[in-house]
């Protein structure tokens, strides 16, 4: 099992949106998108929209959901589907 590592306080994300965090930081291929719902909880995706090369930390969150901000695909928090 690979260490933690810290990558942003919980308010620096705020609530209904999301920040990226550069691959270069977590080790990833991707960067991922920290994303806080309406209701404070907070989740991890992979930053780039499946269907174009999109930021999902630029998106709009609500009721468990990340719109994406080019053509408006909803994504699940939980699992990241669309």
């Amino acid at each position: 099992m690979s260490e933690p590592i810290r990558v942003a306080a919980v308010d620096d994300i705020p609530q209904g949106e999301g920040i990226a965090i550069d691959k270069t930081i977590t080790g990833t291929a991707d960067d991922i998108a920290l994303l806080r719902d309406d209701d404070g909880s907070v989740w991890a995706l992979n930053d780039t929209c499946t269907h174009a090369e999109a930021s999902l930390a630029e998106g709009w969150v609500e009721d468990g959901y990340v719109e994406c901000p080019l053509h408006s695909s909803k994504f699940c928090l939980k699992t990241g589907k669309v």
